[in-house]
């Protein structure tokens, strides 16, 4: 009995001892208690929306914010209705605040063990943190961007600069890995005048297009055909805009600041390329930020 009371003695001091796995489990625990939270009500804005539709008579609507919800219940993907703007944008903040308190707390318990000389229990953090950023998309590292055409990149404190070279006329920014639908590129970025471009396989999207600024220019990432579309191409110089080019398996669309430009369906499952961003005809962009977020996978898209 002696015998038995000291080991458990032992394990209890132990994990007295361990303050760090301590630290960890409490960060955990107000991640999956907040995360839960923003996804139940997430969930209960979309039926709400969902029965709106319903009597409204609306079956695409019914079917596309249906799909959205299986994607957020079943993926935690979060929906990309215009519709839910506000409450993804309140839903999107609040995941990031919790992720983030929970990445610090990972960061500082590797930290805390590898001073430690404890190894294994510092690489099982590392693996954790790892999983943790996997699942809520790709976040670009903007000095890990890859300038084509003799584009200069520049750091500062609102973000890379974005500048063309002497002499050229459009230069772009390439991401070093390639991306596969269904996916959405998401660029906070600003002009200085014209030309936004956003680039992904044969395809690109340009916004303040210097012909013509209130049009939009499209060019399908599959067949590389270009098209125009009157009064969906402007936006505001010099401030920061949300850009989100959403490229499913059978359609794709285009948001600026959360409102939908732009629709198209077609075949873009076979697509596997990088994701660029650039000026042209002058312009000077700042990229503030760039990643890329998973969209559903397997549900057909409503028309």
């Amino acid at each position: 009995m002696y015998v038995v009371s000291l080991i458990l003695c032992c394990f209890g001091q132990e994990a007295k001892a361990d303050p760090t796995e301590r630290d960890v489990a409490k960060a955990r625990k107000a991640f999956e208690s907040t995360s839960a939270k923003l996804k139940a009500d997430l969930l209960e804005t979309l039926d709400s929306a969902v029965e709106k539709k319903t009597k409204s008579g609306d079956l695409g609507g019914v079917e596309q914010l249906k799909n959205e919800r299986a994607a957020l219940a079943d993926e935690g993907i979060a929906p990309t209705s215009p519709l839910l703007a506000r409450q993804v944008a309140q839903y999107e903040r609040g995941m990031k605040t919790a992720r983030t308190a929970l990445e610090n707390s990972l960061n500082r318990g590797i930290k805390s063990y590898v001073r430690a000389s404890e190894t294994e229990k510092a690489k099982a953090l590392q693996e954790e943190l790892d999983r943790l950023r996997a699942g809520s998309g790709t976040q670009i590292a903007l000095k890990a961007l890859v300038p084509t055409n003799g584009l200069q990149l520049i750091l500062s404190q609102n973000g890379m600069i974005l500048k063309i070279a002497e002499g050229a006329d459009r230069g772009s920014a390439r991401t070093p890995q390639q991306f596969a639908p269904p996916f959405a590129i998401v660029a906070r970025v600003a002009t200085d005048g014209t030309n936004i471009r956003t680039y992904y396989g044969a395809g690109c999207m340009i916004l303040n297009w210097e012909v013509n600024r209130s049009e939009l220019r499209v060019q399908d990432p599959a067949t590389g055909q270009v098209s125009g579309v009157r009064d969906k191409g402007s936006v505001t110089p010099n401030a920061i805009h949300e850009i989100v080019w959403e490229i499913h398996l059978d359609k794709m669309r285009f948001l600026v600041d959360g409102v939908e430009r732009y629709q198209q369906t077609g075949n873009y499952s076979q697509l596997k390329s990088e994701v660029s961003i650039g000026p042209a005809h002058g312009s000077t962009l700042v990229l503030q930020s760039l990643s890329i977020r998973p969209l559903p996978q397997g549900k057909k898209s409503a028309k």
